[in-house]
């Protein structure tokens, strides 16, 4: 099979001395080899030494704190229009033309909190520990 390398151009300046005495294809091929060696001996220690059962049991706890904000959010979308008002549905419908004729998605639209209704604040604190894992999650991939 034949496949295409883009190699940067500072990278072929590079080459330029030793290209009589190279062959690329040939460097490709051996990186590649070296590349699919590591990543099956890796795969093998991990067998070897039960890493696949670690990391089913990370992947497991992971899935356990996973939330359905979607579901959350027709929840209390639903619990938002069964408590409203007419005035509430005048400011929303209101809220809704400013932003399409500004040219914006619509954004959140919820004037005031109407008693009973979930906020954003209720969510943070019902799911305290998944907000403080996606917070380490954040800095952790911000410090890389």
């Amino acid at each position: 099979m034949r496949i295409g390398v883009n190699v940067p151009d500072d990278l072929l300046n590079q080459m330029e001395p030793i290209k009589h005495m190279t062959n690329l294809s040939q460097v490709c091929r051996e990186a590649i080899k070296a590349r699919v060696d590591a990543y099956q001996g890796a795969r093998d220690r991990a067998d070897r030494e039960g890493m696949q059962d670690v990391a089913a049991r990370l992947s497991q706890e992971y899935s356990e704190q996973a939330v359905d904000w979607e579901t959350l959010g027709h929840e209390d979308a639903k619990m938002w229009v069964q408590l409203a008002s007419v005035r509430d549905f005048e400011n929303l419908f209101h809220n809704l033309k400013i932003d399409k004729r500004q040219g914006r998605p619509p954004r959140i639209l919820v004037s005031r909190h109407l008693s009973g209704a979930k906020t954003f604040l209720d969510r943070q604190y019902n799911h305290k520990e998944w907000f403080e894992r996606q917070h380490k999650l954040d800095d952790t991939a911000n410090r890389v």
